[in-house]
């Protein structure tokens, strides 16, 4: 009997999505950066406050009594700040460790390895590609991005030390505001961008003040021009 339905076809077509544009690629980074900027920004402000409610507690005659030890001070400031599922917990352990390392009431370290590419040094090939951009010199492709990141990094303690193409990546993580892939800018777009009242304005106002210094025209009231006007009247 023949199957009606290919089941690896099938398989296939649903296990995988198609492939993201690069606007979307770059417009979903952004998302993810602004959550984890919201998340982290709520956890380093519950652990400031737990660390120091901790402290608070171990130093005063509360200390040892029922419902105050560090588990139950975790648990109490996961459930007034820490209370969506996808944000990072605070437990006994880490209250413990941050009192004996004396950090109460400040930002907690970052865990994991120590970050080779810096946000210092994704930012200078970020605004690279942006000068790019306004430059007219055509898109900050990948091709020229890492010949970019390899001219960042020669003669310097970095060289051989960090790839180039591992650059390129973290900084579109890095910086998804900046590095929004659009094309060079001409100059009916730098026209166009230029023009505003406030440009126009300036500009006027500046004609002006070289013309007054040039003698050519007067910086006081005047009459222009002479103009005679008849008025007739018909009756019919």
């Amino acid at each position: 009997m023949k199957k009606w339905l290919d089941s690896e076809a099938t398989a296939a077509v649903m296990s995988k999505r198609s492939r993201r544009s690069r606007t979307a690629a770059n417009r979903d980074r952004f998302e993810e950066n602004a959550v984890n900027v919201f998340r982290t920004a709520k956890y380093v402000a519950a652990f400031k406050k737990a660390t120091t409610y901790a402290q608070v507690i171990r130093d005063g005659p509360l200390k040892g009594t029922r419902g105050n030890g560090l588990r139950d001070i975790a648990a109490k400031f996961n459930d007034d700040m820490l209370n969506s599922p996808n944000d990072r917990k605070l437990n006994k352990s880490t209250l413990d460790r941050a009192l004996k390392n004396g950090m109460v009431g400040v930002t907690p370290p970052k865990i994991g390895k120590p970050v080779k590419v810096t946000k210092e040094i994704t930012g200078a090939l970020a605004e690279h590609a942006v000068m790019m951009q306004v430059s007219g010199e055509g898109e900050a492709n990948k091709e020229k991005m890492l010949n970019a990141a390899t001219a960042l990094i020669v003669g310097t303690e970095h060289e051989g030390q960090m790839d180039p193409s591992w650059m390129y990546t973290k900084t579109l993580r890095d910086f998804p505001e900046i590095m929004n892939p659009v094309k060079a800018k001409d100059n009916d777009d730098r026209r166009v961008d230029w023009t505003t009242y406030k440009n126009l304005k300036d500009w006027t106002d500046g004609a002006k003040k070289l013309l007054i210094e040039m003698d050519m025209v007067k910086d006081e009231p005047g009459l222009i021009s002479k103009l005679h006007i008849h008025q007739s009247s018909f009756c019919i």
